[in-house]
């Protein structure tokens, strides 16, 4: 019998190589996808958080990852939030 760690197992994409282009493109395509949704006059803020939230999940966005997504849905964000 395995004796438990109390730690989780690591996930297994974090120990393979992912196919970098494609990733990046889709990656990009979602975010500008999301940035386009909620651009529009008075959308509802927990929707937009609710699909980063599942952005940043279905690609377990990295600090790399951030370069490319930030720039895109940062101004949304910032405009939700009446930052800008």
């Amino acid at each position: 019998m395995e004796r438990s760690t109390g730690r989780a197992a690591p996930h297994r994409a974090s120990r393979e190589k992912i196919e970098v282009t494609g990733t990046k493109a889709e990656l990009r395509a979602r975010a500008e996808a999301l940035a386009a949704e909620y651009d529009a006059p008075l959308p509802d803020v927990r929707d937009f958080r609710a699909g980063e939230k599942a952005l940043y999940r279905d690609f377990r966005i990295t600090i790399e990852a951030e370069g490319i997504v930030n720039p895109i849905i940062e101004p949304v964000r910032l405009r939700l939030w009446g930052l800008h």
